[in-house]
């Protein structure tokens, strides 16, 4: 297997300076992994909307509050309630396990938000690399009332969210390699028939052996009209998860829910990394976007 550091440290998030927190928050029974952070805004009462971050790292490293939560606490300055949320990795659990806990921490945020001062009925989702098909993922499904497995956590609440933002987001696992040459990139982990890359390890098998399977860890096959409004980013020189992954999701989207409500933004010569996101400009953007669909949310309903 290529991946033998399990235990490796996490480098933590910019969050010592955050007075109101709530940590290690456990949302579902059965890991030590289930378990969320929540960091709300230095100023004001409340409920304040939130927006749930999904860490990536291959599906197989990582943990909450690490220092890839620091482009979410960017809204934490704008008044949003940020949530880390920590899940089965790969190697741990097959999915769709990891998209039942993401939903199960939804829940729980719902349950318990006023003693959180969060707003039950502003909800976004953002992640990155995996952590962003896992969020894309919980966001499609969740609208289409499918991938439910009730018994995790709580379970007389609902786990759809308001609007989801993803970075170089994977879609479909059996055909990365295939859209990466189409990309004109290459990347020997990403071989569709390799056991020990990363879509195989966290869907147990060669993703090309269950076809089937793929499909239902694909968000696209959850695209319909409930779905909540996307953000996506991508770069084009990305040769780990190609761009046309994040462009086909967004085509699905735009036909199924509107091009006023799907934002697809090729970032030229940008890699797979979150520098190449980390800067005002697509700051500026995220947080239109998030004020537009989940902060005035209730204005909108209300003019139409």
């Amino acid at each position: 297997m290529r991946f033998i550091d399990q235990k490796r440290i996490p480098v933590p998030a910019d969050t010592e300076g955050i007075e109101r927190k709530y940590l290690d928050l456990q949302y579902a029974e059965g890991s030590e992994r289930r378990k969320l952070d929540i960091y709300l805004p230095d100023e004001g009462d409340g409920p304040f909307p939130v927006l749930v971050d999904i860490h990536g790292g291959g599906w197989y490293f990582g943990y909450k509050s690490e220092h890839k939560l620091n482009p979410a606490l960017h809204m934490r300055n704008h008044g949003y309630a940020i949530v880390s949320v920590g899940y089965s990795l790969s190697w741990m659990e097959k999915l769709p396990v990891q998209v039942y806990e993401v939903k199960a921490a939804i829940r729980f945020l719902r349950k318990h938000a006023e003693e959180y001062k969060l707003d039950p009925d502003r909800f976004a989702i953002w992640g990155e690399s995996s952590g962003s098909h896992y969020a894309s993922l919980v966001a499609t499904s969740a609208a289409a009332g499918q991938l439910e497995d009730l018994p995790f956590g709580i379970q007389d609440e609902k786990d759809t969210v308001d609007a989801c933002i993803g970075w170089f987001t994977p879609t479909n696992l059996g055909n990365i390699a295939d859209q990466l040459y189409a990309c004109g990139q290459t990347n020997p982990r990403s071989d569709n028939e390799a056991p020990d890359s990363p879509p195989a390890i966290v869907m147990g098998h060669v993703p090309n052996d269950n076809p089937e399977r793929v499909k239902m860890m694909d968000p696209n096959t959850y695209v319909c009209a409930e779905c909540p409004p996307f953000i996506l980013y991508h770069g084009d020189n990305d040769n780990v998860v190609p761009y046309m992954s994040s462009l086909v999701l967004a085509y699905n989207l735009i036909r199924a829910i509107g091009e006023d409500k799907v934002f697809f933004h090729l970032v030229r010569e940008a890699g797979h990394h979150m520098k190449f996101f980390d800067n005002e400009k697509t700051y500026g953007e995220i947080l239109e976007f998030l004020d537009k669909f989940v902060k005035n949310k209730k204005q909108i309903k209300q003019e139409i």
